[in-house]
């Protein structure tokens, strides 16, 4: 969590039996939350997030596979939340490569899992 949670938010995680961990002040600040995780063993996460939190695995290069779903929902719009908030790569070549290792079909759904070359 970036120290920016509420508290409502706070009391709310605090109900369940989670450890959390601060790191980062209005963002967390995934390569700090990383080496915390590494110093308690821990090797593998899964990361469910949105935009933003996604742009920082991914510019910071910490990543090993990406899974993308795809839904026969149509949604979206000029304020819509894309896969990648953030800055960006401005060229192709700056972009991780990735390679398509499945592609799996889950009733009207698709999922793509990608591994970084």
């Amino acid at each position: 969590m970036s120290r920016k949670i509420s508290n409502e938010n706070l009391k709310k995680l605090n109900k369940f039996p989670v450890e959390i961990i601060m790191s980062g002040e209005n963002l967390v600040n995934i390569k700090s939350l990383m080496t915390s995780l590494s110093k308690r063993k821990i090797k593998t996460i899964l990361v469910e997030g949105g935009g933003t939190v996604n742009w920082q695995f991914i510019q910071n290069k910490i990543f090993d596979e990406i899974f993308i779903t795809i839904s026969p929902f149509i949604i979206g719009g000029t304020d819509a939340i894309t896969f990648v908030q953030g800055k960006g790569f401005d060229k192709i070549i700056k972009s991780p490569q990735l390679r398509l290792n499945s592609i799996k079909k889950l009733e009207n759904h698709l999922v793509l899992h990608y591994t970084k070359v």
